[in-house]
């Protein structure tokens, strides 16, 4: 059994003075760099995102740049895209959208696609405000609907209000004029009234697609009809509602 052995104290002070253990020494965290990710991860990054969030305005791209029509560019993805320019499919084609000049590298490309979104959508009268959601009527325009639909059933109750019946009875004595003044207002005013609200209809249509709503889509056929039924009070709740949009955006970029 070996005991514990002691070294001379000037044999220990030699040791102690020549001999050092090495010491890992501190790198300062700021001196690390991260790997950054590559141009390949970049440009899958920005089809990505493009696919899942800007449909809208890769439609938008392909209806100017490559001179299509709506129905052409329906249901867009990019399929692939380079410093050159994009491949997006639409409508069952491949359309080729060039970069002018090409881009310098991957960090230009937001800026760019931005850009050329903002040109297409001048061309074509579109708004940088979507309409996604429809308003009903409310206070006041309760009571226009309300009138409305009076008229249309006066309307369709028009051929039961005839000479000898109990309803002309009724009407020549509660309406002003008689029952016969009655019965020609109700179908003078009809064509003149269906011409305004078919007119109003149609100017709401040039708005509604103007701000993103698709023609003969759910939320159109509701705005439409709506408009078609109040008129005037309809496109103030539209012009609203765009109005509230548009401050909302404004207020973000403040």
């Amino acid at each position: 059994m070996y005991g514990r052995v002691s070294l001379p104290r000037e044999t220990a002070k030699f040791f102690a003075s020549h001999v050092s253990v090495p010491v890992a020494k501190k790198v300062p965290i700021t001196d690390i760099v991260m790997a950054s990710p590559t141009d390949e991860e970049v440009r899958d990054r920005i089809v990505r995102h493009m696919n899942q969030a800007h449909t809208r305005e890769l439609s938008h791209l392909v209806r100017h740049f490559a001179a299509t029509t709506t129905s052409e560019a329906k249901d867009p993805s990019l399929r692939d895209l380079t410093l050159q320019g994009m491949r997006v499919r639409a409508g069952g084609n491949d359309f080729a959208i060039p970069f002018s000049p090409a881009l310098g590298d991957w960090s230009e490309a937001r800026a760019r696609i931005i850009a050329m979104d903002d040109t297409a959508r001048r061309s074509l009268g579109i708004s940088d405000i979507y309409i996604t959601q429809y308003a009903p009527p409310r206070g006041f325009d309760r009571v226009i609907v309300a009138f409305v639909f009076f008229y249309v059933a006066c309307v369709a109750t028009l051929p039961y209000v005839v000479p000898g019946s109990a309803s002309w009875a009724v009407v020549n004595t509660i309406f002003p004029g008689g029952a016969a003044t009655y019965t020609w207002l109700v179908r003078f005013i009809r064509l003149p009234v269906f011409a305004v609200h078919a007119l109003e209809t149609a100017y709401l249509d040039r708005r509604l697609r103007r701000h993103g709503v698709d023609r003969w889509s759910g939320l159109w056929w509701m705005w439409a009809l709506d408009c078609f039924v109040e008129g005037f009070f309809a496109i103030r709740r539209f012009d609203a509602v765009v109005a509230e949009k548009r401050a909302s955006k404004e207020a973000k970029k403040s």
